[in-house]
């Protein structure tokens, strides 16, 4: 079974495109694309989870839609996550997490709101279960590789790696249960949160959220069993476990994916 790295987007462009030309006339669009979706909170009330996602566009057809598309204009994008390194003004190397669009379209409407998240792919170490205070947490890395061959007959292959939160029961389930180059399917919800490493420093790391993971099973057959699914979930949403203890709250605008610094991650 091939790998999985799929995002679905349904919202609203929070600011104006921002088009590159480069020399030889190709388009970059870059949109920041606003999604609102309906999840439980710890008290098991419904409430509004914002969420802002970097769009990368290419493609002439593409570029031209997202280009007309002026900020509050309500679209669709489906696309794949993708990582790219660069050096900062202090001279550091950093990595930008973004949608790399595969479809671009306007919307008649942003309701409901739409953002979700795929990932079917290996896992790169063995996940381990973190307790604290008020929540528990599992933190994934999974790599997914998509190959393709060129005009000239060359073969390439790229590898994305993901990170990926599972939080409460859900998290608690899935611990003993996975292991390093396990298959794994994860479900759930893109998000960009804000951390401070230990030099003390903001970062921002861009990750799936779970609610639903599965692990192939122990049997060699290439089955999928299930390892740990949250309950109460609502497609397309970011549902919590009713009675769940509150987890962090640290939502902000599409950054920088710090894949180097996972071991700085606090949760």
């Amino acid at each position: 079974m091939r790998d999985v790295n799929k995002i679905v987007l349904r919202g609203v462009v929070s600011d104006a495109p921002r088009t590159r030309v480069f020399d030889d006339g190709r388009k970059l669009v870059s949109l920041n694309v606003k999604t609102v979706t309906i999840e439980n909170d710890e008290t098991g009330a419904m409430r509004e989870r914002p969420a802002w996602h970097r769009v990368a566009v290419r493609g002439e057809r593409n570029a031209e839609v997202a280009e007309g598309l002026a900020p509050d204009s309500p679209v669709y994008v489906e696309g794949q996550l993708r990582t790219r390194k660069y050096r900062n003004q202090e001279g550091e190397d950093v990595y930008a997490t973004d949608v790399r669009a595969d479809i671009v379209r306007a919307s008649e409407s942003a309701e409901p709101g739409v953002n979700r998240s795929i990932v079917l792919g290996n896992l790169g170490q063995t996940p381990e279960l973190r307790k604290f205070d008020n929540f528990m947490v599992m933190n994934l890395r999974i790599a997914t590789s998509e190959s393709w061959t060129r005009r000239n007959g060359e073969t390439n292959e790229e590898t994305e790696w993901h990170q990926v939160a599972v939080f409460g029961e859900p998290a608690q389930r899935l611990e003993g249960q996975l292991e390093k180059g396990q298959r794994v399917l994860a479900e759930g919800m893109l998000q960009t949160r804000k951390y401070n490493d230990r030099s003390g420093r903001e970062r921002r790391v861009t990750e799936t959220r779970a609610h639903s993971v599965l692990g192939s099973g122990s049997s060699g057959r290439g089955g999928y069993g299930s390892a740990g699914r949250a309950s109460g979930q609502r497609s397309g949403t970011d549902s919590g476990s009713r009675g769940e203890r509150k987890q962090p709250d640290a939502w902000g605008s599409s950054g920088v994916n710090t894949s180097d610094d996972v071991d700085d991650v606090p949760f």
